[in-house]
């Protein structure tokens, strides 16, 4: 499936489909709409980097492993749910992705990498989970409107303070 650079606007993949391969939809600046396959389980880096219309992505639940970039320069996306068996949000995963104002990821999430939410200036809190022990360099950018939810003293509230990042307790919200 390699669609990079074409101007389709809406894509139903296989039911059997469980790998999107590196840069398969790089460059789609007319996709508005891909609906994941539920056996999807890896999706390599900049899968869909800079499909500039794409305004959410719901990522199916079996999937483990988010390539690097994979939804950079996706300056139209608002929203992003992660399967709860990620474990670490990849380089630049999000990075320029200026509209994006929610993200949703697992309590087992335990990385998140360099430059993930970079550029994210519509993001203003992001709830880091306990179970991150690990956040690169520029995570999160300069995003002077960002709060980080998360647990006093734990890793996340560390990195805010390093990095001049607001932080508040989070409180458990019943599931």
């Amino acid at each position: 499936l390699a669609f990079a650079n074409t101007p389709v606007q809406k894509v139903q993949l296989p039911s059997t489909l469980t790998t999107i391969r590196y840069g398969a939809f790089q460059n789609c600046t007319a996709l508005k709409q891909i609906t994941l396959p539920e056996s999807m389980t890896f999706i390599e880096g900049g899968a869909f980097q800079n499909c500039s219309v794409l305004s959410s992505i719901l990522v199916p639940q079996n999937v483990t492993y988010l390539g690097a970039s994979a939804f950079s320069g996706c300056t139209s996306l608002t929203s992003a749910t992660l399967p709860q068996a990620i474990t670490r949000i990849s380089s630049g995963l999000f990075e320029n992705c200026s509209s994006l104002d929610m993200v949703v990821s697992g309590n087992g999430l335990e990385t998140i990498g360099s430059d993930a939410f970079a550029g994210c200036d519509s993001l203003t809190g992001v709830e880091v989970p306990d179970s991150v022990t690990e956040i690169g360099d520029s995570a999160f950018g300069d995003n002077a409107n960002l709060t980080l939810w998360c647990s006093e003293n734990g890793t996340a509230w560390q990195y805010a303070e390093t990095n001049g990042i607001m932080a508040e307790e989070r409180i458990r919200r019943a599931v």
